[in-house]
């Protein structure tokens, strides 16, 4: 969620605060973006700062990863996609990629690059992911709409109570 976000997607709010952030009892997940970068890559982050950096961190464009990483003065945004992205790490081209962790893995794993990408202990950022609905649907279907959000907080605790 951005505020942005809200003109164009309905997202759970808390009732007494229509306008403010989602309530964060209603969201998917919560998603860890991780720092991919070389094997054998010198780039450090301490959770607050970065150090060794000589080409630049990428993320997609768009995300918010792209736009946290601008705001720190290390982003480098010449990098078109993850694949691309991660490809580039490895040619030693950026010092580091910011991606959700579990889709970098897979895309690494995709381009047969386990062993020559890895990722840094602190992870960049963390997200609460919300399951978005139309504000035409939202309107239309307010009670089918809460109990849908309402579903998926009782799956999600309980999914996290099963582990």
């Amino acid at each position: 969620w951005q505020p942005e976000r809200d003109q164009w997607g309905a997202f759970p709010k808390n009732q007494n605060d229509p306008l403010g952030p989602p309530n964060r009892k209603l969201r998917l997940w919560t998603a860890q973006y991780r720092i991919f970068v070389p094997a054998d890559g010198t780039l450090q982050w301490n959770g607050s700062g970065f150090s060794n950096i000589t080409h630049g961190i990428g993320a997609p464009l768009g995300y918010v990863a792209a736009k946290k990483l601008s705001a720190d003065g290390v982003y480098n945004a010449h990098t078109l996609g993850p694949e691309h992205g991660l490809k580039l790490l490895v040619n030693h081209r950026l010092d580091g990629y910011v991606i959700e962790t579990l889709y970098g893995h897979n895309i690494i794993q995709q381009l047969g690059l386990t062993d020559e990408i890895s990722t840094l202990p602190h992870p960049y950022f963390e997200a609460d992911w919300y399951l978005v609905l139309s504000h035409q649907y939202r309107t239309h279907n307010p009670s089918d709409t809460n109990h849908l959000w309402q579903n998926l907080e009782k799956a999600r605790n309980q999914v996290i109570t099963e582990k």
